[in-house]
């Protein structure tokens, strides 16, 4: 009798031992058979997610820090540009390099007049310092009769106006050309005047003179 329990013994310990690794590989391919959408933020471990692992072009703007991107290939040229910010598309901001010398001319001689000086003149061509700005006595000349020259301004002079003083003969003729030509007073300077009388003679007259550059 104690034999046959010992053989019935050995062969349902053989059997319990063979249904316990066939339910043990169940459940290890069952642990590794995950159910879909399973895996989350929790089970990845640091750093888990490599570049080999992610799919090309699915990183979008939010996900990626712009700090660690090199340069766009679509706007290389756009470090050309003196304000990029204002270029539709920066393939086409390669010329913007020209607008900082304004087709070969500085941003000065585009500019309105900024600076205003004025000089007060005495008919015989000398200058009032204290009625004077900008404008001293070796900025004036006076050649002749009626003729009153400025030269040496710096910058040069856009635009000018000119009132007779006290004293005037009024009912004359008063003349101003920045840059005269050949045939004018002043040839070859800056500014040129001229004052008459009312019978249109030359004629000596105190002036004002504003200039603009």
């Amino acid at each position: 009798m104690t034999r046959g329990f010992g053989r019935f013994l050995r062969q349902n310990t053989i059997a319990l031992l063979a249904l316990f690794i066939a339910l043990g590989g169940t459940t290890f391919a069952a642990a590794n058979a995950l159910p879909r959408n399973s895996v989350g933020t929790r089970q990845l471990k640091n750093n888990a997610v490599t570049s080999p692992k992610i799919k090309n072009n699915q990183v979008t703007g939010a996900d990626v820090r712009e700090s660690s991107l090199g340069t766009v290939p679509s706007a290389t040229n756009a470090s050309h540009a003196t304000n990029a910010d204002h270029a539709t598309n920066a393939d086409h901001a390669t010329n913007a390099d020209n607008a900082n010398t304004l087709g070969g001319l500085g941003a000065g001689s585009f500019a309105s007049a900024t600076q205003l000086r004025y000089v007060s003149i005495n008919a015989d061509g000398t200058v009032v310092a204290s009625q004077s700005s900008g404008i001293a006595q070796a900025n004036v000349t006076h050649p002749g009769t009626g003729q009153y020259c400025i030269n040496g301004l710096s910058p040069t002079p856009r635009a000018a106006t000119l009132s007779l003083k006290f004293g005037a003969t009024f009912g004359g003729q008063i003349y101003i050309q920045p840059t005269p030509g050949v045939s004018q007073v002043c040839n070859g300077l800056q500014i040129g005047i001229a004052t008459y009388d009312s019978s249109n003679t030359f004629t000596d007259q105190p002036l004002m003179v504003a200039v603009y550059s």
